[in-house]
């Protein structure tokens, strides 16, 4: 059952190939193709905030990009 939140709380992908290819996004969740909308990457959500649009990223996947961060990696597989 997918976890209901408000439609404008997207999860934040790791690059292109996430949508492409169906990959997990930060948090890791699946991205099942085309017709779920998130954030591409990292930058394509700050942009979002940054021109004050209305979509917001997903606490979940912001905290796992912080906590990644923080352990010296930009890659979601090195957080602990």
């Amino acid at each position: 059952m997918m976890e209901e939140r408000p439609e404008w709380v997207r999860c934040i992908g790791y690059g292109v190939k996430v949508r492409i290819d169906g990959k997990k996004t930060w948090c890791g969740k699946i991205n099942i193709g085309f017709g779920v909308l998130l954030f591409i990457d990292i930058n394509h959500a700050a942009l979002q905030g940054e021109r004050g649009g209305k979509l917001v990223a997903f606490r979940e996947c912001v905290a796992v990009i912080i906590k990644s961060l923080q352990n010296g990696h930009d890659n979601p597989e090195y957080v602990s």
